[in-house]
């Protein structure tokens, strides 16, 4: 899954914490790039329903020294994506979020 996060005057924002996750997985965090751009792999989760916020890297949980989405403070609104069976790596779900 990739996406932008942006400015409200539209450039980019980097060195955001984005998440993804489900009711029935923990989740992975990743942070936006200096373009703005996120890279999320969901390579590894079964077709479903996911969802997608902005957060608080300080707040979320680690797990195996990753972070997780576990207590993490949304700093947006959350969004639904939907993977599905014919998903491949390199099919990709835009999602853009604006910050301050």
């Amino acid at each position: 899954m990739t996406g932008h996060v942006r400015h409200a005057n539209g450039l980019p924002f980097p060195g955001v914490s984005i998440a993804v996750w489900s009711p029935t997985w923990v989740g992975i965090v990743g942070q936006s790039q200096a373009d703005g751009k996120y890279d999320l792999p969901l390579t590894n989760v079964p077709p479903g329903h996911y969802f997608v916020a902005a957060v608080k890297l300080e707040t979320c949980a680690q797990q195996d020294s990753q972070y997780t989405t576990v207590g993490c403070r949304l700093l947006s609104n959350v969004l639904e994506v939907t993977k599905t069976e014919d998903c491949k790596v390199n099919r990709v779900t835009e999602i853009d979020f604006t910050g301050p």
